[in-house]
């Protein structure tokens, strides 16, 4: 019935506790990867704030300095190539991490005969800066959106010079014609 499975499922998240404070193996593998969750902690973190400065950089970008400069919007949309092409990293490298810990996790408990990777991934994993995904996913449209902008600022740019280069005049190469 479904009590006497709660019942078992309630023991066996009980036994899977005892097993972990008593048994040294377990202390001392629960230590090493809090250890290890705590470095990829500390390495998100840094990469993350390096991905914000990179966002909040395109905000102190004037439009006025920008629109009428070709090289100027050429340069910005490679650093803002870059800037999201480093976002994806960073993403990947959470994303990488969290699975990876899904995966010790789960072989943990199919070896020992235990269930404690649901418990562990609410309440250590799942805490943690980089099981978020909806932050950088808020910096990927960010960047997009200002991509696309200065995309469409360089389309403009292309066709107000073209529309001068048509006026009749025969194109000149160091003062020859073609």
């Amino acid at each position: 019935t479904d009590m006497d499975e709660q019942d078992d499922t309630s023991y066996r998240r009980e036994c899977d506790t005892y097993k972990i404070v008593t048994n040294r193996s377990e202390r001392e593998f629960f230590a090493a990867l809090s250890k290890e969750l705590s470095k990829v902690e500390i390495r998100f973190n840094e990469l993350w704030d390096r991905a914000v400065k990179a966002a909040k950089n395109w905000e102190d970008t004037p439009e006025e300095s920008v629109s009428d400069n070709a090289e100027r919007l050429s340069v910005l949309l490679h650093r803002c190539t870059n800037d999201h092409m480093f976002v994806l990293l960073v993403e990947n490298y959470a994303v990488l991490n969290y699975c990876g810990f899904t995966k010790i996790l789960k072989k943990h408990d199919k070896l020992r005969f235990t269930a404690t990777r649901d418990k562990y991934m609410a309440r250590m994993v799942n805490e943690k800066s980089f099981a978020k995904f909806d932050r950088m996913h808020e910096i990927l449209l960010q960047i997009e959106g200002r991509f696309n902008h200065l995309a469409e600022l360089v389309k403009r740019s292309q066709q107000h010079v073209s529309s001068h280069d048509t006026n009749g005049a025969t194109p000149v190469a160091n003062g020859a014609a073609f």
